[in-house]
């Protein structure tokens, strides 16, 4: 067996192989975990292992503007109340039916009522 001499830039040259296949096995293992195939049932963990917040929907409103000058806010639920709206449509006593849209609580949706109303008045 022969023996082999390593200079001190043989050693270095070895060293920075090492370090780049390292990396390069890094740069693939977060490729990987990037893929949606990867993280196929893991979307909703974030990456210190907590749950995500969960997103919740925002709850949905309809309005409609009286013959009186009244404006109407109303809670939406589309399973149940469709028939409701269309009710408010066809009534002789309403001018204006206005939704479904979405608001985080009722003073946003008498807001987003108002601006809606304003915007079909002023055209």
């Amino acid at each position: 067996m022969t023996e082999i001499k390593l200079t001190k830039t043989d050693i270095e040259k070895g060293i920075r192989n090492e370090e780049r296949n390292e990396a390069m096995n890094m740069m693939n293992s977060a490729q990987k975990a990037n893929s949606p195939e990867f993280n196929k049932g893991y979307d909703d963990i974030e990456w210190d292992g907590k749950p995500k917040p969960k997103k919740v929907p925002l709850p949905e409103w309809y309005c409609y503007l009286h013959v009186n000058g009244r404006i109407c806010v109303k809670r939406y639920r589309a399973e149940l109340q469709r028939g409701d709206i269309d009710e408010a449509i066809e009534s002789p006593n309403v001018i204006r039916v206005v939704g479904p849209y979405e608001a985080k609580d009722q003073r946003e949706a008498v807001k987003i009522a108002k601006e809606q109303l304003n915007a079909d008045a002023s055209n």
